[in-house]
């Protein structure tokens, strides 16, 4: 055999951290150039992923070897995923990225499946931009690995001041019990016509008390949500705060209208606050859309 025949044995690739956040972040350019229509990239899709990812990282990575890291981090996604499932009352452990749970909810979930073992001292990595690119390749999102109402600590959110903040954002209705107001008056023979200007006056006075206690409710609002949204960077005047000054998302677009209505549910405002980055948002709110 000529050494022209021998054939060349291509290099095992290298998924180190640093490696697998630029193929996430190429991933998600592609994602948002419309290269990823359905569940998989188009052709042009992962050459511009080969491409942009051996640039930067002055790797000859190919085609399957991009396919199968996407395909294992599928998996991870989906395993992290199957962990969470539909259970409530979790909370979140900020300083290892995981679960806060009891030790028999985790020797519980390790018996059903062994691997979910290795997410009990350390979360999912990168897990903004996973929800971002395997949401719905399994029923969950991020409202289902984020700490419950009952105990919500995620990333240092302030759990009673965000769950009061929801039930005012979320267009929860209020209902405001006027005080009962005796208008009785006595029986005396004075005219009709006294009469008559009695029970305005009384009328005027429990309009006025009404006015007062409204007056009142609204003024204790105003600065509820004022404090509220100062410390709850999930809370619904925050995220439209944060959307008016989104690069590449147009003031007055039907895309930042669209934006706005998506910020009227709590899973989707945390969904866009953990993305942080502002290419990630926009692009999530894209695919929302």
């Amino acid at each position: 055999m000529s050494l022209n025949q021998v054939p060349v044995k291509r290099k095992k690739a290298e998924w180190c951290d640093k490696n697998t956040e630029i193929m996430l972040k190429v991933c998600i350019e592609e994602v948002n150039a419309g290269n990823k229509p359905h569940n998989h990239f188009t052709k042009l899709g992962w050459a511009n992923i080969a491409e942009k990812f051996n640039k930067a990282t002055n790797l000859r990575y190919e085609y399957k070897q991009f396919r199968n890291r996407w395909d294992s981090l599928k998996k991870e996604w989906q395993l992290w995923a199957k962990l969470i499932g539909k259970d409530t009352g979790l909370g979140w452990d900020g300083e290892k990225r995981t679960i806060a749970a009891s030790d028999e909810w985790w020797e519980a979930k390790i018996q059903e499946d062994p691997e979910v073992a290795k997410f009990r001292e350390q979360g999912l990595k990168f897990l903004p931009e996973m929800e971002f690119l395997f949401k719905g390749t399994i029923a969950t999102g991020f409202a289902a690995y984020a700490p419950s109402e009952d105990s919500r600590q995620y990333e240092g959110f302030n759990t009673r001041i965000e769950e009061t903040n929801d039930n005012i954002d979320d267009n929860t209705d209020m209902e405001v019990n006027e005080p009962e107001i005796d208008t009785t008056t006595q029986n005396t023979s004075s005219a009709k016509e006294n009469g008559q200007r009695k029970r305005g006056r009384e009328g005027d006075k429990r309009i006025g008390v009404a006015a007062k206690l409204f007056s009142q409710l609204d003024h204790i609002i105003q600065t509820f949500e004022s404090s509220v949204s100062a410390q709850d960077p999930t809370s619904i005047t925050a995220c439209v705060a944060k959307l008016k000054d989104l690069p590449g998302l147009e003031r007055g677009s039907e895309l930042f209208y669209k934006a706005t209505k998506l910020m009227k549910k709590r899973a989707n405002r945390i969904t866009f606050v953990a993305l942080e980055e502002p290419e990630l948002q926009l692009g999530w709110i894209k695919s929302e859309t």
